[in-house]
Formats: C-alpha cells, structure tokens, sequence
C-alpha cells in the first residue's frame, strides 16, 4: 500500500525527474519510499520560513508599522533613503 497520494507521487516524479535512479541507489527501499514526502515536507518548510523572514523584515514591517501609527507620509521617505 502506498504511503503518499497518487498525486503527490507523480508531482514529486516531474519534479525530481530522475531517470537513472541515483535518488534510491544509495539508500534502503523503506527510506526511498520516504522521499517523496520528505521533499515536499522541505520545500513547504523552505516556503514557510522565506516567508517568515520576509515579514520580520524591517523593510516590510517598519512602513506597515509606520502607517498603522499615523506617522506623516515624509518619515516614509526617510525609510526609503537609507
């Protein structure tokens, strides 16, 4: 029985695109059953944390802050010019 959905299967295979095998030559088969989920439980965890990165970012936080504030609109020229 398959552990990841037909779909997540066949994504990961256009993804990886390994037609000589090298992905489970050097592995077990229980742990290149794994692989498929392993590489997408990576790619949304990479997602998620450039995402969080983004938003803790001063260049995105401090003018949102800046206006939620009421600052004039002059201070977010300073922001801009540094």
């Amino acid at each position: 029985m398959p552990r990841h959905p037909p779909w997540m299967e066949s994504l990961y295979e256009r993804l990886a695109e390994d037609d000589e095998g090298r992905v489970c030559a050097a592995i077990s088969e229980a742990a290149c059953r794994e692989s498929p989920g392993n590489f997408f439980r990576t790619l949304v965890a990479n997602t998620l944390s450039s995402l969080a990165d983004r938003l803790a970012s001063a260049k995105t936080t401090l003018p949102w802050l800046l206006l939620q504030l009421g600052a004039p609109g002059w201070m977010l020229s300073f922001l801009l010019s540094q």
